[in-house]
């Protein structure tokens, strides 16, 4: 991507305590994730980013609760991504208990 038409905007986060979740399961897919977070966060002037890396994305939603309950941060960005095996295995897991 070149970036061409890209909006330019600018903000302040100072004052921001952000937390940054990741899951670890892909590599080079996540790696780009977080740097790409860094960055932004980095020019947004956030100086206090605390960062979690859990075992895989159907583990973002428990450590972003878990965060979220601390109230020590401002925003949480989790970042993942389900294949579509997941997706399919976390739905027929999420229908079962609905079918005894």
């Amino acid at each position: 991507m070149s970036g061409a038409g890209a909006p330019t905007f600018a903000v302040s986060g100072h004052d921001l305590r952000v937390a940054v979740v990741s899951a670890s399961w892909h590599t080079e897919v996540m790696d780009g994730l977080r740097a790409g977070a860094d960055r932004g966060l980095e020019d947004a002037g956030v100086t206090e980013v605390t960062r979690v890396v859990v075992p895989g994305s159907f583990e973002l939603p428990v450590a972003c609760a878990r965060l979220a309950k601390s109230g020590n941060l401002t925003p949480l960005s989790p970042s993942g991504s389900l294949s579509v095996a997941a997706r399919r295995t976390l739905s027929m897991s999420a229908k079962q208990p609905l079918r005894g």
